[in-house]
């Protein structure tokens, strides 16, 4: 039988102040932090002056959410005993996370006077000087932390990022290469592949699910797709003017249908997704493809008073208009609209981050490997899959094919474009490859599209 809250905290009162220290960091090692704070704490009161016992109380309250107490207790700590570098770094941590910044560069300082050769400290002050502009003193920062710790992945990651924002790409691909070696998830976030979480991957039985498509990424292939192996119609409320839906998307949409569009994962969405145990369907592409895709999906469309973006491209060269799309600008009213890439790293993010059961469809994967592609999507929807029935949902939306989607919306064959991905060699000059770069470097790499800055 489990012991009576008595018995456990007569347990703790016969425990010393060596076990229960001990006790507290067997609780960290096994995340139970609030735990560890209650041993710490009753260690702290038979030895109020204990330096390790601050120290562990200290780390167990930031690791608990406790950042103020953290702060308190880490401080006291370092009254006890200035000359430790360790205890000054784990304060400055704290101190920096809590943005007490000028606090946190002090406690650094003090590190590397005792000990100039301490890991860490360097690459803390190197972030403090890059939150202030001060990128020659941040640079030599980030330098010495590589003289001190040359495999230290987080400094080579920092250091690439620096670089890429000066067009020094070469250099940001080296360093950006040698902490992929190291640690591969600093850039490759593995919950952009795949499902989420693992164990609802593949269903037995059908599910209810919603797709949500990146504009310009595909998203008529992909419902033509669903179609086929459903049986079911798609359903795209065409009245809603913005991607900001509510809950009303699923209790108003007809039954046996299933939704499909670019919304965003608001929370009475989201709230309602997870009542009803949808999974989602995500669907993005190389967002240079996108990009190129979006700037003619506007030249193809009508001039009207409430098309401001597409009236504004429409007036410029082709190159100006894709920089203008890559980089976002001021509208009318100096609102600042947010480049392309900004809003699809978003978007792609909030759904990601939402909580719903996802599954990651690439338009290149829908292309490429659409047989693959249809047959991951059954597993996760749920829907049997047989190989002749594969095969007729293949050839039934090729690309040079009807859309049945298309059809239904009455949308015109202009908005079927190549069908193929990397054209955009084919649009973007030098200058919008280092602008792309320079903003969205990192995506392109964490979506899986390129490895480095050298493309």
């Amino acid at each position: 039988m489990p012991a009576s809250v008595e018995e456990t905290l007569q347990t703790i009162a016969n425990m010393s102040t060596e076990e229960l220290i001990e006790a507290g960091k067997e609780a960290q090692q096994m995340g139970r932090f609030e735990e560890g704070v209650f041993l710490a704490q009753e260690a702290l009161k038979r030895e109020p002056e204990n330096s390790d016992v601050l120290t562990l109380l200290g780390t167990l309250a930031y690791r608990a959410g406790r950042k103020e107490e953290a702060i308190k207790v880490l401080a006291h700590a370092v009254e006890l005993n200035p000359g430790s570098p360790d205890l000054l770094y784990n304060l400055g941590v704290v101190l920096a996370d809590q943005d007490h910044a000028e606090w946190a560069k002090s406690c650094f300082e003090s590190v590397l006077k005792i000990d100039p050769m301490f890991r860490g400290a360097n690459l803390q002050l190197g972030r403090y000087r890059i939150e202030r502009y001060e990128v020659g003193e941040a640079m030599e920062h980030y330098r010495r932390e590589l003289e001190i710790n040359p495999g230290q992945p987080q400094t080579h990651f920092e250091l690439s990022q620096i670089l890429k924002h000066f067009s020094r790409f070469e250099e940001a691909d080296r360093h950006l290469h040698m902490a992929l070696e190291r640690e591969p998830e600093l850039a490759q976030n593995a919950a952009y592949h795949g499902e989420h979480p693992a164990e609802l991957a593949v269903a037995d039985e059908p599910q209810n699910f919603l797709i949500v498509s990146y504009p310009k990424c595909g998203t008529h292939l992909i419902s033509d797709v669903a179609q086929g192996i459903t049986g079911n119609p798609f359903y795209w409320p065409n009245e809603e003017s913005s991607n900001l839906v509510t809950e009303k998307l699923l209790t108003e949409m007809p039954d046996g249908a299933f939704p499909i569009g670019h919304w965003y994962p608001t929370e009475s969405l989201v709230a309602a997704l997870k009542e009803r145990n949808y999974r989602v369907i995500i669907q993005y592409r190389d967002p240079r493809d996108q990009l190129v895709s979006f700037y003619y999906h506007y030249m193809d469309e009508k001039a009207t008073k409430e098309n401001y973006i597409g009236n504004i491209v429409r007036l410029l060269p082709k190159e100006q208009a894709l920089t203008l799309l890559l980089a976002g600008f001021n509208g009318a009213d100096d609102a600042h609209t947010s480049g392309s890439t900004a809003i699809m790293d978003n978007w792609i993010q909030q759904w990601i981050e939402s909580g719903v059961p996802y599954q990651i469809v690439t338009f290149e994967q829908m292309v490429e490997h659409k047989a693959e592609s249809i047959d991951r999507i059954s597993r996760f929807i749920g829907y049997p899959m047989d190989a002749a029935r594969r095969d007729a949902i293949v050839e039934k939306t090729a690309f040079n094919k009807p859309s049945a989607t298309m059809a239904a919306n009455k949308l015109p064959s202009s908005f079927k474009r190549k069908g193929k991905s990397g054209d955009w060699v084919n649009h973007l000059l030098p200058e919008h490859k280092t602008l792309f770069k320079l903003l969205a470097g990192q995506l392109l790499v964490r979506l899986g599209y390129e490895k480095g800055y050298v493309w």
